[in-house]
C-alpha cells in the first residue's frame, strides 16, 4: 500500500512539473531539493492521519446571525486609533461578510438565531479568511493621520505542503425554484489576508461549483480546494527556486446568485474546514483540563494586556483605561466547554485589557521555523481579541494582528477555530503563548447625548489551544529533544452547548442553550442567580428531559429593568442542575447594558435661527419589549418650569422601525438599531443673543406602550435657538494682558474656527431625498464629511480660520478673501526663514485688519519635536522677537 502511494505521488509531481517522474533528474539542483521536501511533506500528509487536528470552522459568522460592528461609524474627530465606537452598533449587514446586490435579511430585528439571509438575482456574499499573513511592525502603511498600521507580509517556504492544506467550503442552504447553474459556491486561495484592502485581491487557485437546482428545505453542498492545485501555480512563480513557494495569505469563500435568474436561496450556515498540520501538537496545557486549585495549570494569573500595534498616534482619544485595574474575572469554565470538561473563560468588562501567559513551550530550533497555533474560541459581545506569543527573551513574535485599526468583528459566535502563524528571524529556544482580550472603552457620553452602546461586557471562552511546527517532522522534533503531546482521554460530564446569554438590552432577555447529556436518560434544570448582593430568588427552568447521549434545548428569561452604569457590571451565576437540583456545573458571568433606555440625540444644541431640530432616537430595548411599543412621544419642555410647550408623536411599532430603515438619510452614521428620526419645528422658541445664549429647553422622549402609557423615558441635553453674531471689527491692536487674556481692540477674544475640518454630526433634514441602500453600503472612510461648510461664518458664526503651516506665505490676496467673509486669521504662519522675510509683507501684517497673531511655527511640520541645541533655541527666539517688532502682533 505504501509503495502504491509513493508511485501515485511520483505521478502527481511529474504532472506538476510538466514531465514524467523519471525525467526529474533534469531539474535544477534547487528544484530537486525543493521537490524532495514536497514529497516528504506529502507522504506525511497521506500517512500521518492519526495526528490530524479535529476540523473546525474557520469562518466568522458562518450562520449569518451576528451584527455587532458597523462600517458607518460616527467617529469623533481624530478618534482614529483602535476605536471601540464601531462595536455594539448595527448596520444591518451580517458581520465579516461583504454582501452586495439583491439580498434581504428577513427578521433582522429579531434576536440572533431567528434571522434569515436570502440571496436573489443578482447578488454575492463573500468572506476572506486569514490563512498565513504576518504583520510587519517596522513597515507602516495607510492612514497617515492615524499614524499608519503594520503592513502585511507574505511567507515563503520550501515545504509548502506542510503549510497549505486541502480546504472544504460548505454551505447549508434552502432553495426556492433555483434554475440550473443559477447559484455557485466558490473557494480560492488569495494573496490578500482578511481585513486587507480588497483592491489588491488576487485569486491564486479557484474551484467553483453550481448549487442544486429546484426547491428544497435543507441541503448541504461542499466544494473542495486541494493544496496540489495551488502548488501547481505556485511553482511557476519567478522566486520559487530561490525563496520557495509564497504561501497564500487568505482564503476567499463566496456564494453568488447569477444575473437575470429567478428564484432565491436562503443561506442557513457555512463552514470552511482544513485537516490541520500533520506535525504533532507541542503544547500540553491548552485544553485547560488540569486544575491547579481552581485555576488551569501552566498559565499565569491574568494581567493587563498593554500591546497595541505600532502607529498609535491619537490613541489617547480612543483608549484611556491603561491606568485602571482590570475588573473582569478569568477562570476555568466547566459549564460550556468545547471539548472535555473545561475551558478558559475571560469576562472582559469595559476598560479591561487582559491576558494570560503560558509556561515556556520548548522548541530548541536550530534554524528559524514558523510556529502555527490553533485555538477554539467562543465569544459574546467581545470587542477585541489577540492570540500572541513571545520568545525566550520576552520579545513579541510577529504574527497576524487581530487587534487592528481597521477593526475585525468578534462579537457573538459559538465555538469556532482561529489560527495564528508566528515568524522569527532567529531560531526559537522556546515560546510563551498569550491569550488576550480588550473590552469596550466604557466612556458613554456623546456629542449631543449619550453613546450607551459603549457599556457592553464581552466574554471569550478558549479551548483546545495547540502549537505546531508544521515544517518539522516528528523525527526533526525528536532530534531536538522536543516531546510531542499525547492527548489523554477525558470522561465528559453533562454541560451546555450553543450557549447564548441573550440580547442584554433593557426588558425581558432570554438565555438559551442545548443541554448535552453523555449519560443515561435524565432530567436537568438551568438556573440563573444574580450575584450582586440582592436577595432575588433564583430563576429556574422547567425540568428538561434529555435522552442518552442526546441534546435538548433549554431557556430561561430574565429582566433588565434599570439602565446600566458606566464601568459597572451586574454579576450572575449560571448553573446546570440534575434532577435533584444539585449543581453539576456552574460559571460566573456578568452583564452590562445600555446606560439609558433610549439613545436620544439632537442635531444641534445651539440651533441656527431658521433650523429645525433634528431628533434621532435609538431604543435600547429587547425585541420582545419593542413589540409592546406603539409610538414615540417627543415633548419640548421648558427646563425651569417643567412646562410642556409642544408635543409630537411618531409611530414606533415594528413596521415603523422597519420603514425608517429604508429611508435613512445619507450621512446619518453610528447605530441603526431600533432607530427613528424626525425634524421638530421649534420656531416658537425665542432666539438667544449670540453673546449670552441660555439653553433653557429640552426634548423628552417617551416610549408609549400598547396600553397608551409611557414605559421608558429619557431627557435630551438642553438646547436653544441662537441668533447670529454681529460683524467683527477690523483689528487695530492685538496683545496679551497680565492675566494671559488675548485682547483684540482691548477686548477678550477667543478663536472659534476651523483648522482643516472635522467629522460633523448629521443635523438634518430627516427627509433628505438621498438615502442609504443598506444592501449595498459604500465603503466608508475616516474622512467622511470631513470639513464640509464649517468655515462659513454666515452659517456657523466662526470668527477665524486657523491656518496650518505650509512652506510658503499665506498671501495678502488669501488674507483679504478671508476678510471679505468677516473672518480673522488666528495665526498667520511664516515659513522657516531660508532667507530674510519680505519687508513689505511684514509691514502689511502690522496693519492687516484680519490678522490676530503671527508665528514662525511650528504647526503640523513637527520640525521642533526634537531635542534642540541652545543655538537653535536662540535662533527661534530671535525670529519671534523680529516678528513681534516688525508686525506689532
Amino acid at each position: 500500500m505504501f509503495e502504491i502511494r509513493i508511485q501515485n505521488i511520483k505521478q502527481v509531481f511529474g504532472r506538476l512539473i510538466g514531465a514524467k517522474f523519471h525525467k526529474v533528474r533534469f531539474l535544477t539542483q534547487q528544484h530537486q531539493k525543493l521537490l524532495s521536501s514536497f514529497l516528504l511533506a506529502f507522504v506525511a500528509l497521506l500517512c500521518g492521519g492519526q495526528n490530524l487536528l479535529a476540523q473546525g470552522n474557520l469562518i466568522r459568522n458562518g450562520d449569518f446571525q451576528d451584527d455587532w460592528i458597523t462600517y458607518i461609524p460616527e467617529l469623533k474627530n481624530h478618534h482614529w486609533n483602535y476605536t471601540t465606537e464601531v462595536f455594539n452598533r448595527r448596520d444591518y449587514n451580517p458581520d465579516a461578510w461583504k454582501i452586495t446586490g439583491s439580498w434581504e435579511w428577513r427578521d433582522a430585528d429579531k434576536p440572533r438565531g431567528q434571522r434569515k439571509l436570502i440571496l436573489n438575482s443578482p447578488s454575492k456574499a463573500t468572506q476572506t479568511v486569514n490563512w498565513i499573513a504576518i504583520h510587519n511592525p517596522k513597515k507602516l502603511a495607510g492612514w497617515p493621520d492615524a499614524g499608519g498600521y503594520p503592513s502585511v507580509t507574505p511567507v515563503h517556504s520550501s515545504k509548502p505542503l506542510s503549510l497549505v492544506r486541502d480546504l472544504t467550503f460548505s454551505a447549508k442552504i434552502a432553495g426556492k425554484e433555483i434554475p440550473k447553474d443559477a447559484v455557485s459556491l466558490l473557494v480560492s486561495w488569495s494573496n490578500v489576508a482578511s481585513n486587507e484592502p480588497s483592491t489588491a485581491k488576487s485569486s491564486i487557485a479557484t474551484v467553483k461549483i453550481p448549487l442544486p437546482e429546484g426547491t428544497y428545505a435543507n441541503k448541504t453542498v461542499e466544494v473542495k480546494l486541494t493544496a496540489a492545485s495551488w502548488l501547481e501555480i505556485a511553482m511557476k512563480e519567478k522566486t520559487f527556486a530561490t525563496l520557495g513557494a509564497m504561501i497564500p495569505m487568505g482564503v476567499v469563500c463566496e456564494i453568488e446568485y447569477g444575473t437575470g435568474k429567478t428564484g432565491s436561496v436562503e443561506l442557513l450556515e457555512t463552514s470552511l474546514v482544513e485537516p490541520g498540520p500533520v506535525s504533532p501538537n507541542l503544547f500540553k496545557n491548552g485544553d485547560f483540563e488540569t486544575d491547579n486549585i481552581g485555576y488551569p495549570l501552566g498559565w499565569s494569573k491574568p494581567q493587563r494586556f498593554r500591546y497595541f500595534p505600532p502607529g498609535i498616534y491619537y490613541i489617547f482619544n480612543t483608549w484611556h483605561n491603561s491606568n485602571s485595574d482590570n475588573r473582569g474575572t478569568v477562570a476555568v469554565d466547566h459549564l460550556a466547554p468545547y471539548s472535555g470538561k473545561s475551558c478558559l473563560q475571560m469576562n472582559v468588562p469595559t476598560g479591561d485589557e487582559t491576558c494570560v501567559i503560558s509556561e515556556p513551550i520548548a522548541l530548541n530550533q536550530k534554524e528559524p521555523r514558523l510556529v502555527e497555533v490553533s485555538a477554539w474560541i467562543k465569544t459574546h459581545q467581545l470587542c477585541m481579541l489577540q492570540l500572541d506569543a513571545e520568545d525566550e527573551n520576552g520579545q513579541r513574535l510577529n504574527g497576524f494582528n487581530y487587534i487592528h485599526k481597521n477593526p475585525l468583528s468578534f462579537g457573538n459566535s459559538d465555538w469556532r477555530q482561529i489560527r495564528q502563524v508566528f515568524s522569527s528571524s532567529t531560531p526559537l529556544k522556546s515560546i510563551r503563548l498569550k491569550l488576550c482580550a480588550r473590552g469596550m472603552n466604557g466612556y458613554t457620553l456623546g456629542g449631543t447625548g449619550h453613546q450607551p452602546q459603549q457599556n457592553a461586557l464581552g466574554i471569550v471562552w478558549w479551548d483546545d489551544v495547540k502549537v505546531f511546527e508544521p515544517e518539522s517532522s516528528a523525527q526533526d522534533l525528536s532530534a531536538r529533544g522536543v516531546v510531542p503531546i499525547s492527548k489523554t482521554p477525558i470522561s465528559i460530564a453533562a454541560h451546555l452547548s450553543n450557549l447564548d446569554l441573550g440580547e442584554q438590552l433593557l426588558g425581558i432577555n432570554h438565555i438559551s442553550a442545548q443541554i448535552k447529556n453523555p449519560g443515561p436518560d435524565a432530567d436537568f434544570y438551568l438556573q440563573m442567580q444574580w450575584a450582586d448582593g440582592t436577595k432575588a430568588a433564583p430563576i429556574i427552568s422547567s425540568p428538561i428531559r434529555v435522552g442518552k447521549i442526546k441534546t435538548a434545548p433549554v431557556s430561561i428569561a430574565y429582566n433588565l429593568s434599570d439602565g446600566g452604569k458606566a464601568y459597572h457590571e451586574k454579576p450572575f451565576v449560571l448553573s446546570l442542575l440534575d434532577a435533584k437540583k444539585v449543581v453539576i456545573a456552574s460559571s460566573n458571568y456578568s452583564v452590562s447594558t445600555w446606560t439609558v433606555p433610549i439613545d436620544l440625540e439632537l442635531g444641534s444644541l445651539y440651533m441656527q435661527p431658521t433650523q429645525k431640530q433634528f431628533v434621532r432616537v435609538n431604543f435600547g430595548l429587547t425585541n420582545s419589549e419593542m413589540t409592546r411599543i406603539k409610538e414615540l412621544k417627543l415633548d419640548v419642555i421648558e427646563k425651569v418650569s417643567g412646562k410642556v410647550l409642544k408635543s409630537f408623536t411618531l409611530p414606533a411599532n415594528p413596521d415603523a422601525i422597519s420603514n425608517q430603515r429604508s429611508k435613512i438619510p445619507f450621512g446619518v452614521l453610528d447605530d441603526l438599531r431600533n432607530m427613528l428620526i424626525t425634524d421638530l419645528d421649534v420656531s416658537f422658541l425665542p432666539l438667544q443673543p449670540f453673546d449670552n445664549p441660555q439653553r433653557n429647553w429640552i426634548v423628552r422622549a417617551s416610549a408609549i406602550s400598547l396600553d397608551g402609557k409611557p414605559s421608558w423615558t429619557v431627557d435630551s441635553s438642553s438646547f436653544c435657538r441662537l441668533a447670529h453674531d454681529a460683524p467683527q471689527p477690523a483689528i487695530e491692536s492685538a496683545k496679551i494682558n497680565e492675566f494671559g487674556d488675548f485682547l483684540i481692540n482691548g477686548k477678550p477674544w477667543m478663536p472659534w474656527g476651523v483648522a482643516y475640518g472635522h467629522n460633523p454630526v448629521y443635523d438634518g433634514p430627516a427627509e433628505s431625498g438621498k438615502y442609504y441602500d443598506l444592501s449595498n453600503l459604500k465603503p466608508w472612510g475616516l474622512y467622511d464629511r470631513y470639513g464640509g461648510n464649517l468655515k462659513s461664518r454666515e452659517l456657523w458664526d466662526t470668527n477665524c480660520e486657523r491656518h496650518v503651516e505650509i512652506p510658503k506665505f499665506y498671501t495678502q490676496v488669501q488674507l483679504e478673501a478671508l476678510w471679505k467673509q468677516g473672518l480673522y486669521t488666528s495665526t498667520a504662519f511664516m515659513p522657516p526663514k531660508a532667507k530674510p522675510w519680505p519687508a513689505d509683507h511684514l509691514k502689511y501684517l502690522r496693519t492687516a485688519p484680519m490678522v490676530a497673531s503671527v508665528s514662525p511655527g511650528p504647526e503640523e511640520t513637527f520640525a521642533y519635536f526634537t531635542p534642540m541645541t541652545q543655538k537653535q533655541l536662540d535662533d527661534v527666539k530671535a525670529d519671534v522677537d523680529l516678528l513681534r517688532q516688525a508686525t506689532g502682533k
